[in-house]
């Protein structure tokens, strides 16, 4: 398990924007985990997802902070199907508009969990919303989806336990308001317990939204070991029969009987 590849969604400078693309990453392989995340500089629209053979599965949404930002997250299991295809993010409305695809190997979509944490007042300082795994070695993603009042894009300084992985930026040239959508793991990862609440640093006071994603590992099969046989004979008569199934490095008992 671990991070694949990010696709980044923008408008670039165009305002009134209803929908933005972008290709499933190129690395991506069918079984990984894909977050699609977008933001609208519009607090009254309805996202939603196209362009995939599989349906994803909304994470979170709409988180509304202030009426000028309006933030969506999906998660989907890629098959073959899904490789290459071009995603795109439709709004109901129009507005500066911005997105990720946050590609993973190794994760699975059972017990996915997501904290939010909704910055209301323009602040630099940035704290990730908190989250208790329940089990060890779950991919921790962070989304930082950021509006700044000023020309100043926002860019995010993430904390040191975790890496950036890209950024969408958009809003008007020299002018305000300016986005930015900026996608961040943790780095490494250990046994079950909390993740999160780690503070990351805006170059300019921005609102918005923070997600805290955990990712659980992929569910792994014991290897197919095929069936053993144990006998107790005695005089040339077999007394006793037990037949175990070989799961992985366990045996589990199918049958046994006695004569």
């Amino acid at each position: 398990m671990a991070f694949r590849a990010v696709t980044l969604l923008h408008s670039g400078t165009t305002n009134q924007v209803s929908s933005i693309s972008g290709t499933v990453p190129g690395s991506a392989v069918a079984g990984d985990v894909l977050l699609i995340a977008a933001m609208q500089g519009s607090g009254t629209n309805t996202l939603s997802v196209s362009g995939l053979a599989t349906t994803p599965a909304l994470v979170s949404g709409p988180q509304i902070v202030n009426s000028n930002v309006d933030v969506w997250v999906w998660a989907v299991r890629l098959d073959a199907a899904d490789l290459g295809d071009t995603v795109t993010v439709t709004s109901t409305g129009g507005g500066y508009f911005a997105g990720v695809l946050h590609a993973f190997s190794g994760d699975q979509m059972t017990g996915l969990q997501v904290a939010v944490t909704k910055v209301t007042t323009a602040a630099t300082s940035l704290v990730t919303p908190s989250l208790t795994t329940t089990v060890a070695n779950c991919d921790i993603v962070t989304l930082w989806a950021l509006r700044s009042a000023s020309a100043t894009t926002p860019v995010v300084t993430v904390p040191g336990t975790q890496t950036k992985d890209g950024a969408a930026t958009t809003g008007a040239s020299a002018a305000s308001p300016s986005f930015s959508l900026t996608a961040s793991h943790r780095t490494t990862v250990g046994a079950a317990g909390a993740y999160g609440g780690s503070t990351g640093t805006a170059n300019t006071a921005s609102t918005g939204v923070l997600f805290t994603v955990s990712l659980q590992p992929a569910a792994v099969a014991g290897a197919d070991g095929g069936f053993k046989v144990y006998k107790v004979s005695s005089g040339g008569v077999d007394q006793r029969v037990s037949i175990y199934y070989v799961d992985g490095t366990t045996d589990v008992q199918v049958s046994d009987r006695t004569s």
